[in-house]
């Protein structure tokens, strides 16, 4: 009996230790929460600072001339102005100036999804499906196989500035797939929120069986880089999170579901004939 008070001292101790340690997780987790929302806000401010910047890039990406432009026609005008110019000294200044502001800071925000800072999801709002609807044109620039089957069409002014653009890229390699990787990761989350057209996701989970190996190795290696071995969970959690944008393995696997994607489609015929 003379050893009771002592041991419910010791449990009451015990208990008060369990809950202090309980409240610092909580006060750590509320920061790192607090530390990604600031981290989402900057970069919001940031892209917003350089959409311009976006819309020169995406005109780029594009063939001279292509209607599914997102630059205003001051933009456009003052572009063409700049091509026709043709001082070789001048011309891949003017050009590479937006390119690199532009894809430096998508390079930024996968630095920051890929050490942990930020999350896919908190990335998503700030760039989104407008961002994703121009992927082609980014990628037309940023990947050479896909500008190679692409060809280079339009004016040899506009060929000469996309060639540029790629040259520059080549010598930052690791900033050109980066960039590619945050849109694949952006565009799995799009999918995965079925914020895209249903057309334009079974086209682009047809292509990823062919490339989505691919793409996921490369996502694993870059974590793995950037990190060391220690961040192998978070290289796999990652990569495995492009799943999204491919087809189902078996039911029970992450990703696309023929059935549901039949469905989508039947709606969109569905509101397309209403109107």
């Amino acid at each position: 009996m003379s050893d009771s008070p002592s041991v419910i001292f010791t449990a009451y101790a015990t208990g008060i230790l369990a809950l202090i340690v309980l409240c610092q997780i909580f006060i750590l987790i509320s920061q790192r929460t607090q530390l990604r929302l600031d981290w989402a806000e900057t970069y919001r401010k940031r892209w917003g600072e350089i959409r311009i910047d976006w819309s020169k890039v995406i005109y780029f990406g594009h063939s001279s001339g292509d209607y599914y432009q997102i630059a205003t026609a001051e933009v456009i005008s003052e572009i063409d102005r700049m091509k026709t110019e043709r001082k070789n000294t001048t011309r891949e200044i003017w050009a590479l100036e937006p390119t690199i502001r532009v894809f430096t800071e998508l390079n930024d925000i996968c630095l920051r999804i890929m050490q942990g800072h930020l999350r896919i999801g908190d990335t998503y709002p700030i760039l989104g499906t407008e961002f994703l609807r121009q992927s082609a044109a980014m990628r037309n620039l940023l990947d050479y196989e896909y500008s190679s089957r692409q060809g280079n069409w339009g004016d040899k002014e506009h060929v000469d500035v996309q060639r540029s653009i790629r040259t520059w890229l080549v010598c930052h390699d690791g900033i050109r797939r980066r960039c590619l990787i945050l849109i694949d990761m952006l565009w799995a989350e799009a999918v995965r929120l079925e914020d895209l057209p249903p057309d334009d996701i079974r086209s682009a989970a047809n292509a990823k069986i062919h490339t989505g190996k691919e793409r996921k190795k490369r996502l694993k290696e870059e974590v793995i880089r950037l990190n060391g071995y220690f961040s192998i969970i978070r290289a796999l959690s990652l990569s495995y999170f492009l799943q999204h944008s491919e087809y189902k393995v078996n039911k029970y696997s992450r990703g696309i579901d023929a059935v549901r994607l039949k469905e989508l489609e039947d709606k969109w015929v569905k509101r397309y004939l209403e109107e």
